[in-house]
């Protein structure tokens, strides 16, 4: 029987999957709508049809990610939604072929996490599982040569959590997760909003504010006009936000991953540390995407600071070219 070889990246927020001689044939929400009536659960919607229900659904329906900063928390769930993201791609072949699977993860899982990850694979119906650190494949799919003593930092910022480790000869050398991400820049921003602006704005404005605005560099002048709900009176209020006051909210998270990035670094030993002020410290993940980061990490941490191509898909896409390479999946394999 002839086998699809698939990666797949599996975050709290987007679900990616890479079909070998396809390239990207999936890139969803990490969602699914849930209603609750009379004591019993159907769901109701998955990946982009769940996003389309957001913050618009009755008490007895909720929109949700069974992944949170990197752990499945509804393993159930999680594999319901990798199936049906499985059916999607491939409606005629999925029960007629077996699927082989590249799945790249948090760097600082458990080993009982680790298993958490395959057993949702192989109940979504997957044969063979195979998990790799996203930050290895992040390298890899920039263009970095992991295989080599070269050490990289990979900095790896996403919707739930930030993977920070450093690479070389295929494995991780030192590396963390810590629980900030996009989520909480998301969270900083509402509660920016309703301070100075005394309203209310749901977590899809926020995102919103954050991707078109989101800026760490001082005196920004953007802003942009969103909806929300006066805090005082429950009314309807169109308000302005400015990019000033968006960085007033976020600041510390990033600050807290800067700290994080440092406590690695202070880790490394001298041969590593010289790779890395001549290399830098390169970023990925769609948080990495906002405006004035570079600038923000080179000053803050005194080291060459990049971001890496196409930074929100970049570990999927290494995951991809593992699924071509046997001999340096085997390796990375070895390590992790």
């Amino acid at each position: 029987m002839n086998s699809i070889k698939i990666a797949i990246d599996m975050g709290s927020s987007q679900t990616r999957i890479f079909e070998k001689d396809c390239g990207l044939v999936l890139c969803e929400p990490t969602l699914i709508a849930l209603s609750k009536v009379f004591g019993s659960e159907q769901i109701k919607a998955y990946g982009n049809e769940a996003r389309e229900m957001e913050g618009k659904t009755s008490d007895q329906t909720v929109v949700f990610s069974p992944i949170s900063q990197g752990e499945i928390k509804s393993e159930e769930y999680a594999a319901t939604l990798l199936k049906y993201f499985l059916q999607k791609i491939k409606p005629k072949s999925i029960f007629s072929k077996t699927i082989d699977a590249v799945v790249c993860v948090p760097c600082a899982l458990s080993d009982e996490q680790k298993e958490t990850y395959a057993r949702v694979c192989y109940k979504a119906g997957i044969a063979s599982v195979k998990l790799v650190p996203g930050v290895i494949t992040s390298a890899l799919g920039g263009g970095k040569f992991v295989h080599t003593p070269t050490t990289y930092l990979i900095v790896d910022i996403g919707h739930g959590k930030t993977d920070i480790a450093t690479v070389n000869m295929n494995t991780i050398l030192k590396g963390c997760t810590i629980g900030v991400g996009g989520e909480v820049c998301d969270n900083k921003i509402m509660a920016a909003v309703e301070e100075n602006y005394q309203a209310f704005i749901s977590p899809q404005a926020a995102k919103q504010i954050k991707e078109e605005i989101g800026s760490l560099y001082e005196r920004d002048i953007q802003n942009i006009e969103v909806l929300g709900v006066d805090s005082r009176t429950q009314a309807p209020k169109p308000i302005i936000v400015v990019a000033d006051v968006v960085k007033e909210g976020i600041i510390d998270a990033f600050e807290k991953i800067a700290y994080a990035i440092e406590s690695t670094i202070n880790m490394c030993s001298p041969d590593v540390c010289s790779d890395l002020s001549r290399g830098g410290i390169f970023f990925c993940g769609g948080v990495s995407k906002i405006s004035g980061l570079e600038d923000f990490m080179r000053k803050r941490l005194k080291l060459p600071v990049r971001i890496i191509e196409d930074p929100d898909i970049c570990a999927v896409l290494g995951c991809g070219k593992l699924l071509s390479d046997s001999s340096q999946l085997g390796d990375i394999l070895k390590e992790f």
